[in-house]
């Protein structure tokens, strides 16, 4: 019995590194396609992490509510809520050198104003601009993603959005932009 036991455990752990690297996998096959695709005005430059917003838009709910199952948006709230921490991986990113968010934190200062930050920023990368990409957020059978991305420039230079992105065929599409930002 104490074997069974240990065998079944064994098991449930083998499933879910296999569920995990599977969404490791689609996770940088969503990201690199939005960099290829809507970050793609920068060959080079650095792309750092965005936080998504553990409350969701009206929007995203809208959309949640009126195409999705009660599994896949609970999967998906789930996935909202119970985020860690996402740090983007340089062997996995494709064109662009990943900075951490740690490290673009460290150039701000407080009270100060961001065009100090914009100047650290340029002085220390030799850059004016980066991007940013926030861990994509997917339904159950990891072919419909909700993924947030930005280019940023300056104090009122850049802009983004979340959009919801459907793979078919093996290939990732953009299917709607839920919101968009621009400064």
């Amino acid at each position: 019995m104490k074997k069974f036991f240990l065998l079944l455990v064994a098991i449930c752990i083998s499933c879910n590194n296999l569920n995990d690297n599977k969404l490791q996998e689609e996770s940088y096959s969503l990201i690199n396609y939005v960099i290829k695709t809507e970050l793609n005005d920068q060959d080079k430059g650095y792309i750092s992490e965005e936080l998504l917003d553990s409350n969701p838009s009206q929007s995203l709910k809208l959309f949640i509510q009126e195409n999705l199952n009660e599994k896949d948006s609970t999967f998906i709230n789930s996935q909202i809520l119970n985020r860690v921490t996402f740090r983007l991986d340089q062997d996995k990113v494709s064109i662009k050198k990943v900075l951490l968010r740690s490290d673009l934190d460290n150039l701000i200062k407080p009270g100060e104003r961001s065009i100090s930050f914009w100047s650290r920023f340029e002085s220390k990368y030799n850059e004016k601009d980066f991007s940013t990409i926030s861990q994509p957020i997917f339904n159950k059978s990891l072919d419909l993603a909700i993924i947030s991305f930005g280019h940023h420039c300056g104090s009122l230079c850049g802009g983004g959005s979340t959009a919801i992105y459907e793979k078919k065929n093996g290939k990732w599409k953009k299917v709607k932009t839920i919101s968009t930002w621009v400064s």
